[in-house]
């Protein structure tokens, strides 16, 4: 047994070199991981602020398509008592139309925001491994 360990211990330092490799393998690992938890958290902040712009441009686009329904109004009003052109209120209309548009795409955007924001906790251990990579963190 004794020289069996001997033999294991002084074999030319291969396995020296085998345990720094996989010590170095370790370290490679563990360096990856942390990065890919650093991509996952910055992700979810990401969710979380985008959320908050997309709230935002969606009050906006709110306010936006109020107000050109009523400069719609105003100058459908001004066309039929003839102080205003048919040409105003093709100009008016095609404003309130992108404004239409404008808030489809605000709610679009805030919707695929939370829907990724989402999928994220449909797989199963999901919220498990994300408190297990936060402690692995700190």
């Amino acid at each position: 047994a004794q020289l069996s360990f001997s033999w294991t211990l002084f074999d030319g330092g291969s396995n020296l070199s085998l345990a720094k490799s996989q010590l170095a393998d370790a370290n490679s690992s563990e360096n990856l991981l942390k990065q890919n938890t650093f991509s996952i958290l910055s992700n979810l902040k990401s969710y979380k602020d985008n959320d908050d712009i997309n709230i935002q441009s969606l009050s906006k686009a709110s306010f936006q398509l109020k107000l050109n329904e009523k400069l719609t109004h105003l100058v459908s009003v001004g066309y039929k008592a003839g102080y205003l052109t048919y040409l105003n209120f093709q100009v008016q209309a095609g404003t309130l139309y992108n404004s239409y548009l404008n808030l489809f795409g605000t709610k679009s955007a805030l919707y695929n925001n939370r829907l990724q924001y989402a999928s994220l906790f449909l797989f199963k251990d999901f919220q498990k491994t994300y408190a297990s990579l936060l402690d692995l963190l700190n």
